[in-house]
Formats: C-alpha cells, structure tokens, sequence
C-alpha cells in the first residue's frame, strides 16, 4: 500500500485496486501528479482493509483479479451500506463486449479500457468532485454504452 499527496491540491482520497503492478502505477501516477493523494492495492482482500480504515471517495478497480476479482470486491462495498458514498470505476483490458454491462448492473459507475488514459481519469475525478455525496454518477465516460 502506498499514500502520496500533494499538501498543496490533495482534494479527494482515491483507492487504486489492480494485481498488475505496472496497470496500478499507469492510474496512480496521473492522479498523484493532479495532487490527489492516492492509496493502492494489489489484491481485492486489501482493497476492502484500506477502505475500512481509510475514507476513500473514489475507487479504480480492476475486473480481473486472483483470488478475489473485482465484481466480487465490489459486490461486498455495495453490501456494506458505510460504503454507499464511494464512487467505483471499474477498469478492464477485456475485450468481452458484455463486461461493461456486467459492472454497470453490479453497481459500478462505469468502466474504463485499458490502458486508461489521464483525461478519462481527470473527467471521473472531476464528475465525483462536483457531485458530492452521489455515487456512481460517471455512465458514458468509456464512451461505450
């Protein structure tokens, strides 16, 4: 688990979830640039810690993920009403045309291609700060619907 901020722009807690190393960094690093402070995880188990014990009000998560994949993760968020405020983007390299679906039905707000770009980034970021307390309000974002 990693926390950078910048002290002069940190405005909103974002949660990193992705079990590729390098897919995390391609998120975290826009983000920490835009001076967010951004905690990750590379497994869905320590995703959920961090939420317990930090306030996150933005997760990236990954599809795909070993043992706990990211559906899974985000099923126990939206059960755990505590949670209800954060927003989830859910972030895929499928090609599988049913996924975004699929993550959308589960309560995500969207989800995004990889590799994810910084504006699609910035754009989430931006929708969640301008809407304070509802969650999930990112559908279009991936551009696919």
């Amino acid at each position: 688990m990693t926390a950078q901020a910048s002290p002069s722009n940190a405005t909103t807690t974002i949660l990193v979830v992705d079990d590729n190393t390098m897919s995390r960094k391609m998120v975290q690093y826009p983000l920490e640039k835009d001076g967010h402070k951004v905690l990750s995880a590379s497994s869905g188990e320590e995703a959920l810690a961090i939420i317990e014990s930090d306030p996150v009000r933005l997760i990236f998560l990954d599809v795909f993920m070993d043992p706990m994949s990211g559906l899974d993760v985000l099923a126990a968020i939206k059960a755990n009403v505590r949670f209800q405020d954060i927003s989830v983007v859910m972030i895929s390299g499928s090609e599988d045309p049913d996924i975004r679906e699929k993550c959308i039905a589960a309560g995500a707000g969207d989800l995004l291609p990889k590799p994810v770009t910084a504006a699609a980034l910035r754009k989430i970021v931006s929708d969640v700060m301008d809407t304070p307390g509802v969650a999930n309000d990112h559908k279009g974002v991936s551009g696919g619907q």
